[in-house]
């Protein structure tokens, strides 16, 4: 066995629930920030996972990826998890914490659309651009149309993040990117960040996602964005390796735009009709009454291939 095969098999995940009491929503977000700090800064934290609340369920919720069971065995009895769980308590509906407790996906809807930003950090600025991080995503949280976000390192020496942010619709990430909220948080990072590039994808895919032959309907937006994920995370990683580098002379306006034009062209042409394909089982499963055990199937596939995607660039990026 590989160490990479050794990586993925030992990756573990924690799924943590905040069901918040009415109202708790601004001193949450205060809080917010403390309990990000300490996952990230925990012995074999691998990355992250943010959901919000959807009017179906009001649950945030917390995907978090160590990479050892050790690893998140010494977070679950930290000092450090105590203490910020202990300030949050007040907050939360009776039994309004729960971990380890895989829950169904949101349904994003098909309109959603997500934006992946690549940041180099500046040598010595890791804790700070931490800090800065869970500002923006906390600063993000309160807009419209938010839908959650995924942060997560993409080198071993803590220079290299990506982030991940969803959005019901172009209109609604439009608004946080232009907005002053984000340009003050973006003019503090021009000191901690050597590098960024940004692509966004549009949820609603036109004419990526198949149709069922019997329905006629595209299937829930969340499981396609799933399947969209699972085909950009490796180009894009790819282009971050490789790409990137070979680029650095030209204006990034022009970089950017040749890297988004591969990556639409590979993941819309070629990529993700190939996974929709493949996942059709998944995207549309028969009968109906076997839904919920296909759908709990495909998401645990689709989690397993993401990790072992992220342990084949580990070593790379």
């Amino acid at each position: 066995m590989t160490p990479t095969q050794d990586k993925a098999e030992a990756t573990v995940k924690l799924v943590t629930e905040f069901r918040l009491l009415p109202g708790s929503e601004t001193a949450f977000s205060a809080w917010l920030p403390r309990y990000v700090t300490a996952l990230e800064t925990s012995e074999g934290f691998f990355g992250r996972e943010s959901t919000a609340p959807t009017p179906e369920d009001n649950a945030w919720t917390f995907t978090v990826l160590f990479n050892s069971l050790a690893a998140a065995r010494a977070w679950q009895v930290s000092s450090s998890r105590a203490e910020v769980l202990a300030a949050i308590r007040p907050l939360l509906q009776e039994e309004g914490h729960s971990e380890v407790r895989l829950r169904n996906g949101n349904d994003h809807g098909a309109s959603s659309v997500t934006e992946v930003i690549l940041d180099r950090v500046q040598s010595g600025s890791e804790d700070a651009y931490r800090e800065w991080s869970t500002r923006v995503q906390q600063a993000q949280a309160k807009f419209p149309g938010y839908q959650g976000g995924y942060t997560q390192r993409t080198s071993e020496d803590g220079l290299g993040w990506m982030t991940i942010m969803r959005f019901a619709s172009v209109e609604d990430l439009q608004k946080w990117m232009r907005s002053p909220e984000r340009a003050a948080l973006v003019t503090k990072s021009s000191e901690l960040v050597a590098d960024s590039y940004q692509l966004q994808v549009d949820g609603s895919f036109p004419g990526w996602a198949p149709v069922d032959p019997d329905s006629g309907k595209a299937p829930p937006g969340w499981k396609f964005n799933m399947l969209v994920l699972l085909g950009l995370y490796p180009v894009v990683a790819l282009e971050i390796a490789y790409l990137m580098s070979t680029m650095a002379g030209l204006q990034p306006a022009l970089s950017g735009f040749i890297g988004n034009a591969i990556s639409v062209v590979l993941v819309g042409s070629f990529i993700t009709p190939y996974i929709a394909r493949w996942m059709g089982w998944w995207l549309f499963p028969k009968p109906e009454s076997a839904a919920p055990r296909v759908t709990w199937t495909g998401v645990a596939l689709l989690l397993f291939l993401y990790a072992i995607e992220i342990a084949l660039f580990w070593k790379i990026l």
